[in-house]
């Protein structure tokens, strides 16, 4: 009603509604040219994407956005992060190949962002639905065997140290509940005790094993053990047997005090630990009054042969 009569002729209704038609019509041609620019474009990118002189774009954007995100913690070492990386982020169960799921996970973990299905698809060369540590990157994927072999190595050590340690609790008289029996009555098998209950941390090592033990008893750090705290510190590790004997056995000197040489005798070629059980009782009789006068005796019969003796005669009695 341009006229403002208040009557609506229709000439001027058609008019009007031919002008909005076409209006309409140029809006969605215009649409419509430009989605179609747009899917010619892809169209020719995907047409011509073996000619990209860099195929692997996205995916060393994607590495260098890795290396940078986990990279601190082995200086920035492309290898070693990606396959920390592999292990941590895209394949944490250890499986020999990951797929596009798996991949997509492992970004999104790692905050990386990127075209997943685009990036998968640089990496997958085969077409096959999966990648490899390989295909990522082949470096990482010889560090990571490298890193896996260490690993093999290392359980395998430990698996020895653990049937070393087996063996050994084996060999201290095990019941039959699986239980270490600790009454101990001879000169040997005390210092089997000592080794097996001071020695785990220096994986049983006889010597180092005396000394851990000598550390525990000798709380108040002189370095010499009374009877008293002898006792102590082997009835707190659950020794049940004669303290006294093997405390008079090893004060060789007679001082009612024994030192840490006194104790490391145990494990030294021909000492105390050696002694056969028979002859126990013999070297706990031996005082060193007794010592004394046998020394006595030699030296007199040295002076009466006055060097003329034949050394062979001469027996250890």
């Amino acid at each position: 009603d341009s006229d403002k009569s208040g009557v609506l002729d229709l000439a001027e209704w058609d008019a009007a509604a031919a002008e909005e038609f076409h209006r309409q019509e140029a809006e969605k041609a215009a649409q419509l040219d430009k989605d179609l620019a747009a899917q010619d474009k892809r169209v020719a990118a995907f047409l011509h994407k073996e000619k990209d002189p860099d195929p692997l774009r996205e995916w060393a954007e994607v590495k260098a956005a890795l290396v940078n995100r986990f990279g601190p913690r082995f200086h920035f070492r492309p290898d070693e992060t990606l396959a920390w990386a592999w292990r941590e982020v895209f394949n944490p169960r250890g499986k020999p190949n990951i797929q596009l799921a798996d991949f997509g996970i492992g970004l999104r973990e790692g905050g990386i962002q990127a075209e997943t299905r685009s990036v998968f698809s640089q990496l997958d060369h085969s077409t096959a639905g999966f990648i490899t540590l390989a295909d990522m990157d082949e470096a990482a994927a010889e560090f990571q065997a490298a890193f896996v072999e260490q690993e093999a190595q290392a359980a395998g050590q430990k698996q020895r140290e653990v049937d070393k340690m087996m063996a050994f609790r084996k060999s201290m008289d095990v019941s039959t509940r699986g239980e270490i029996k600790r009454s101990v009555d001879t000169l040997p098998a005390f210092k089997q005790f000592l080794i097996k209950q001071f020695g785990a941390k220096v994986y049983f090592d006889p010597l180092k094993s005396l000394k851990v033990a000598w550390s525990s008893m000798d709380t108040s750090g002189d370095g010499k053990l009374t009877l008293r705290e002898f006792s102590q510190g082997l009835q707190a590790a659950g020794l049940q047997g004669s303290v006294p004997k093997f405390f008079k056995m090893l004060d060789r000197q007679g001082k009612g005090v024994i030192g840490v040489d006194d104790l490391l005798a145990l494990v030294e070629p021909g000492g105390v630990g050696d002694i056969p059980e028979g002859d126990e009782q013999e070297m706990q009789e031996a005082t060193p009054s007794s010592l004394n006068a046998a020394a006595v005796v030699l030296s007199e019969q040295a002076v009466v042969c006055d060097g003329e003796c034949d050394t062979q005669d001469a027996t250890p009695e």
